[in-house]
């Protein structure tokens, strides 16, 4: 059976969750933006199943069971967490991590990094904060010379998950990042090998059985 074909509502909940990852992926360095599109991704990735159990018991005219596929581990499981929280307690928060890389030693393929992460007060913000200077030192008084900031050769951003429960803060650790981009991806590709599990569950049955079930008859 050739589920694209039948207008498959798991598909288009597919490439809705595609573009919503490559949403996020093109964000740039807007925080607002990267929030809003890490928003949407999360949802869909929940509501993917959900579209499944709906159509699957339509065509197959048994319960789809999403537990049989095999693929489930900590990548997903701390998106089911991170929507729980943003629907039942906090909306999703973001962290910036800025990195600045200073070519001011005599090897030009050498550079110094300084890097902080940004706490946002405002999580509609447009911008990253611009905060952080590299400054010489002052040689009579031993502190920074504040008339004088070092011009960055490269300033990096990257876009953290702030944990809201301890559940998601222990997953997160076992994981070893918060990277929103980082774990979208390793969500996104699980959910790809999910739906090509639910296309081989739904091959299985013949066209003709199919075809009742969806017109609402007994095979």
């Amino acid at each position: 059976m050739n589920i694209e074909a039948r207008n498959s509502r798991a598909l288009v909940t597919l490439k809705d969750l595609e573009f919503a990852y490559n949403e996020l992926s093109a964000s740039g360095m807007s925080p607002v933006s990267v929030r809003r599109a890490f928003t949407r991704f999360v949802d869909l990735t929940q509501k993917l199943t959900s579209v499944m159990r709906k159509e699957y018991k339509q065509l197959a005219g048994e319960s789809w069971i999403a537990s049989e596929f095999q693929g489930w581990c900590a990548h997903t499981e701390v998106f089911k967490k991170i929507r729980n929280a943003d629907q039942h307690q906090n909306p999703i928060q973001i962290q910036v991590k800025e990195r600045k890389l200073y070519a001011i030693t005599e090897d030009k393929d050498k550079f110094i990094a300084v890097e902080c992460v940004w706490e946002l007060d405002d999580q509609l913000a447009n911008k990253p904060p611009d905060g952080m200077f590299l400054m010489p030192t002052n040689p009579e008084t031993g502190g920074p010379n504040k008339s004088v900031r070092y011009t960055p050769s490269k300033v990096e951003y990257e876009f953290l998950l702030y944990p809201e429960t301890t559940e998601i803060i222990d997953l997160l650790g076992s994981l070893g990042t918060r990277n929103i981009l980082s774990l979208s991806k390793s969500c996104y590709e699980i959910l790809c090998d999910y739906y090509g599990y639910y296309e081989v569950k739904i091959s299985n049955y013949p066209d003709s059985i199919l075809n009742q079930e969806s017109k609402g008859e007994s095979p």
